[in-house]
């Protein structure tokens, strides 16, 4: 489906790390605390190690997906749904989360545009898989 993206599928492992920390900084001063079980006295810190690990498996389930098996990312979101709701989170968090990735990503390199349309085409994808899984809906702006 998105084999001319295996290229920058690469680009982007090799600058996972990079990737992943900068998007969890941008959301940390975006997102309120998730009142996450805190052990010691550095909620701000163990917030943003759960914002690491979060986007950590969102990079290798894109990867997942263009790589390997759309039906992975199917089954892995509907998981995730149904374990973030339990938790009492709404559909804001995990598109907040996927929206910035992608705007990292969006920013990482000085794309060409054609790189650039395929990375929208493919962040738009994956937000229209995740909304199906955690709403039963396709909004509007996915």
């Amino acid at each position: 489906m998105f084999d001319s993206l295996q290229p920058i599928m690469h680009i982007l492992d090799q600058n996972r790390e990079a990737i992943v920390y900068q998007a969890a900084d941008t959301l940390l001063a975006r997102m309120p605390n998730l009142n996450l079980t805190v052990y010691g006295t550095q909620p701000t810190l163990v917030q943003h190690d759960h914002l690491v690990a979060t986007l950590q498996r969102f990079h290798d389930i894109v990867q997942a997906g263009v790589l390997l098996d759309w039906e992975l990312v199917n089954a892995e979101f509907a998981w995730g749904g149904r374990v973030l709701q339990r938790m009492g989170l709404t559909w804001n968090y995990p598109r907040l989360m996927m929206q910035t990735y992608f705007a990292t990503v969006l920013d990482l390199y000085d794309w060409d545009d054609a790189d650039r349309a395929a990375l929208q085409e493919l962040a738009d994808h994956i937000l229209r898989i995740a909304s199906m899984a955690y709403t039963g809906n396709v909004p509007a702006d996915a």
